[in-house]
């Protein structure tokens, strides 16, 4: 999935999706406050960074997704992770273990 702002567009993971935003964990966190498009498979949402910790942000969604654009999203395969996904995918479970991060 790719992260856009005004300023920057990279990689990141989708962690959790819900109607009204998204957690996604990626290497360089954005500002609070900064409005992002979040783009993955065939969709997309705009929001703001409400909050950034870590490796992780929350983005609150400007308008609701529909619930079958969340059903689909949480049914899309594991597997489009790509390799090197891996080892931001293992900080963010070293601080879920260590209790550093906000879930």
């Amino acid at each position: 999935m790719r992260l856009e702002t005004r300023s920057v567009t990279c990689r990141a993971i989708l962690i959790d999706l819900s109607s009204s935003g998204a957690r996604l964990a990626l290497k360089e966190l954005p500002r609070l406050g900064t409005d992002a498009l979040i783009l993955w498979d065939k969709y997309e949402a705009f929001g703001e960074v409400v909050w950034a910790e870590g490796v992780q942000c929350g983005i609150a969604f400007f308008d609701p997704l529909p619930a079958d654009v969340v059903l689909r999203t949480r049914e899309l395969d594991d597997a489009a992770h790509l390799p090197q996904d891996n080892e931001l995918l293992r900080q963010v479970a070293r601080q879920w273990v260590e209790g550093t991060t906000r879930l």
